[in-house]
Formats: structure tokens, sequence, C-alpha cells
């Protein structure tokens, strides 16, 4: 899949006109609202376009008719046309003060952009560095950013909030007239355009938080510059900038996911099926202190099938309106060796995660196994923030909770030379082996120090750069947590003696990855 994907979403789907008078009607007052609230010779509501050759070269023939002629105007007065909105009829173009990459497409933070209204009137000065899609936390408004703060535009009365905010909130799951802005840790009424200072709550969103991206109907975006294709599996080309919540709270790990379509015909290779956020779960950790795993996922076709999901732990601190956001676990459908991601919270400040691991992605030193299951810890503390549990061990487990024997299940394999007879090119295991649960044992006690009379294990962990020979004995250096984990896996090598194989079930196999 190609790395852009990764995260916006770009939909087919073309929107249904309404009747033309209503869409006239509207136009019309938007363009009068507008005028009012600006002096009568500010540009900001009406432009001479400049009907020279565009700056960009474009087909505009091969654009979608019903706004071609239009965007082609746009082009010549203004940059670039990047996007437009339909929404019931009534079209708004996003347009540029400069030349519009359409190779790139996206939101660069080099050009400022504003907006168009179908009569070509400017009805939003080109001073913003993005505009999001409409009807996705207020209704009846876009979401503006500028200097990495948000505000909106109400485009049926054409009220403007000045962007002053880290993000907006909805009030609820499902959108209206309210939102919540927030900024210095406080939350501000957004209603009817105007700003108040208010006691809100967004435990209640961000539990049932959901952000479904094939379903906007006619709030999605389009791609001015889409051209079709013979054959073309979609009905023109939507783009998802999503919410500035979203990308606040680190759920997406790009602002937009250029060139993820959905397919509408039969035997093709590349669509999207879902994406969008969802709130897997929420824990109450004290009358303070609220967690939230928030997701943002998505599933489709790229010449095979594929999902990719990314899990945040987001922790809201009620005493000061602290919303703290930290990313907990990717995880990618492919056919992927040891490519589990689990988590869990242990306690009340204990983080669990569980993921594959990889020496690809570790230095071999550091793995047993070329691949295998893997635990690592964050701690949430009492004011909030989260912070990343560390140690020498392989084993992290054993330092941080206390363990029992399905710890020691997993998936564990090695590499092998490849069999041309059986197509064999790895070893599995579903089990750690007993010479793992000894270096398991004994690398907790050269974490201490512990000078080992075993000259194998000195051996073995003189090759660790953490390793430093100091003490005879560490014994009242050991946690409770390390006595009591060092007897389960004591009592658990004492089952495996003389049943290795049933433990571990090692057999070889075949991999392949497509490319």
């Amino acid at each position: 899949m190609n790395k852009r994907y990764s995260i916006i979403y770009i939909l087919f789907i073309i929107a249904g006109c309404s009747g033309q008078p209503d869409k006239e009607s509207r136009s019309a007052h938007l363009d009068k609202t507008v005028k009012e609230k600006k002096k009568p010779d500010s540009s900001f509501y009406h432009v001479e376009l400049d009907l020279n050759e565009p700056e960009i070269q474009v087909n505009y023939q091969e654009m979608d008719s019903t706004v071609r002629d239009q965007i082609s105007r746009l082009d010549s007065g203004y940059k670039s046309t990047p996007y437009y909105a339909d929404i019931d009829g009534l079209k708004f173009f996003v347009v540029s003060t400069g030349k519009w990459d359409y190779n790139v497409e996206e939101f660069s933070g080099e050009l400022k952009y504003g907006m168009v209204n179908d009569s070509l009137h400017l009805i939003l000065p080109l001073e913003y560095d993005k505009i999001y899609n409409p009807n996705l936390t207020v209704k009846e408004s876009f979401e503006l950013k500028k200097d990495s703060r948000v505000g909106l535009f109400n485009y049926v009365s054409g009220e403007i909030i000045t962007p002053q905010f880290d993000f907006i909130l909805p009030q609820s799951s499902k959108i209206s007239e309210v939102a919540y802005g927030y900024k210095n840790n406080s939350w501000y009424e957004l209603k009817d355009g105007k700003i108040e200072r208010a006691t809100f709550d967004p435990t209640t969103v961000l539990q049932q938080l959901k952000f479904d991206v094939v379903r906007l109907g006619s709030n999605m975006m389009y791609d001015s510059y889409y051209i079709s294709h013979k054959n073309d599996p979609t009905l023109g080309r939507g783009v998802v900038i999503t919410p500035s919540y979203i990308e606040y709270l680190g759920l997406s790990q790009r602002e937009f996911y250029p060139d993820v379509i959905i397919t509408n015909q039969e035997n093709v290779d590349f669509g999207l099926e879902s994406a969008g956020t969802r709130t897997n779960s929420s824990k109450s950790i004290s009358d303070r202190i609220m967690t939230f795993f928030i997701s943002f996922y998505e599933s489709g076709i790229d010449a095979r099938d594929y999902s990719i999901s990314t899990t945040q732990l987001v922790v809201y601190q009620k005493d000061n309106n602290t919303l703290t956001s930290e990313k907990v676990v990717s995880h990618s459908g492919y056919n992927e060796l040891c490519a589990e991601a689990n988590y869990r919270f242990v306690n009340d400040s204990i983080l669990e995660i569980i993921r594959g691991k990889s020496i690809y992605d570790y230095p071999k030193s550091e793995s047993i196994y070329d691949h295998q299951t893997s635990y690592s810890y964050k701690k949430l503390l009492h004011d909030g923030s989260i912070i990343e549990l560390k140690s020498d061990r392989e084993f992290d487990f054993t330092k941080f909770v206390f363990i029992d024997k399905s710890y020691f299940e997993g998936c564990f394999i090695d590499a092998i030379d490849y069999e041309k007879e059986t197509g064999y090119n790895i070893l599995v295991a579903d089990h750690l082996s007993i010479h793992d649960l000894d270096v398991m044992r004994n690398e907790i006690f050269a974490e201490y120090g512990y000078k080992f009379k075993s000259a194998e294990w000195a051996t073995y962990f003189s090759s660790m750069p953490w390793y430093k020979p100091l003490y005879d004995d560490v014994t009242d250096k050991l946690t409770e947590i390390d006595k009591a984990n060092i007897k389960v896996i004591l009592d658990t090598r004492e089952l495996m003696i003389g049943r290795e194989e049933e433990f571990t079930n090692k057999r070889k196999s075949v991999f392949y990855a497509a490319g």
C-alpha cells in the first residue's frame, strides 16, 4: 500500500442536487449576509476575476460538467481551486494563493486558502492554512485553521469565529448548532457565532466518539482536478480533511489521507471499504481522571485485502481540563509475522501493551527470536501525564507486573534456510523454551549487578552493554514482583522438564509476504 494512504480518506461520492430556486436563494442570502458584515470596499466579499490564462494547466474538459466552468473561471482569477463542496446543491470552492500541486494533494502550510460561493463571490479571505469538511463538528459550518488555531465559518449566516482554539469538539455524538472550543485548558461554548466561557465535561462525547468517513454524504469535499479514466471504478473523488479534534488528539497520523477510494464495481483490486474513528473502551481511574482508548481505522482492497488501525490512549484530567494523548499501538491486517496488537490496564496506573517484535526493528542482541510476542509498559501518573517504563530486561513483564504462565505463550519465530522441496522457511513455536525461561530468570539478577558463578551466564550477560557485575548476592535488591515472578518461572520450568516439545509445539512452516 502506498504510504500516502496511511491515513486520509478520499471517497468517491456525488451528492444529489436539490432544487435550483432553493440553491439560488441560499446563495443570495449568503452573499448579502457577508457583505453586510464587512466594509463596502473590502475585497473579502467580491473579487474582479482576471480572465487571463491560469497558471496551472488543467484539462477542464475532463472535469465534472457541473463545476468545470466555475473552476476554470476561478483558476483564472486565483492561483488554483483545489477543492469544492456540494451541500444540498449549493457549491463552495476552496481557492488558493498559489499553484496547487495536485500530485501531492495536501495542505502543505505554504499556501493560504479562502472560499468562494457558486456566484463566484469571495466569502472567506485567502488567509487560512486549512479549511475542513463542512458539518463535521458544528452544523452549517466549516472549521478553519490559521497559525495552528481553529475557528468556524457558518456558510449560511456568514458569521466567522476567528481561529483561536486548539480544537473544537461537538456537543454530543450528534452534530448540532452548539460545540465547544478548547484553549488554555478551558472550554468555550460556540453558538450562533458567539463565544462564552463554559463548564463542559467532554467524557460523554469521548465515550461515544464515532467518526465514519464512508458515511459523510453531502459533507464530503471533492478534488477539483480529479480526472476520470475509462472503466474507473469511482463516481468522483471525495476528500476528507478530518475534524480538528482528531488531529489534536493524534488519532490520525496525518491530517488527511490521499488516494484512498471506494469502489462501485466488481473485479477491481483497490478501494476503501471502511474508515473512521471509534472509542474502543473507557475507564474511570479516579474521581479526577478518565481514560479512553480511541482508534482510527481503515480497511479496504489494495491488490490484497488490508486493514490498518492506530490506537491512542486519551486521558482527561477533570480538575484542570487537560487532555493528553499517547500512541498505544499500531496494527496492520496484512499477513505479518507475530502481528498481534493488544493492550490493557493491569491496574489503575500500569498500561500493558502486547505487540509483535522483530529484529528488523531492534538489534539482534536485544531479541532472542527473529519475530516474537513482546510486552511493553506505560505508567499513568496522578497528574494525568503518561511515561514509558524502561527496563534492560528482554522480558519486560517480569519487572512491572505479577505474571502467570500465560506470559510464556505467544508467537516465537526464527527464519531458517529455505527448503526447496517443502518450501519451509521459518521455525514457529507457541511457547518459550526452557532455555528462554532460564534467560528470563537470570536477567532479573543480572539487572541488579549479580556476579554469575556459572561461566555460561557470565559469558552470556557480558555481551549485554547494560550488564555491570558488582555483587555476589542481590537478594536484598529484589522487589516483591521479582520474587513472585521468579517462583512462577521456576514452577513452569519444572512442569516443562521432559515435556518441552509438548509446550513449545515447535514446527517448520512457510511464510510469503506479498510485495
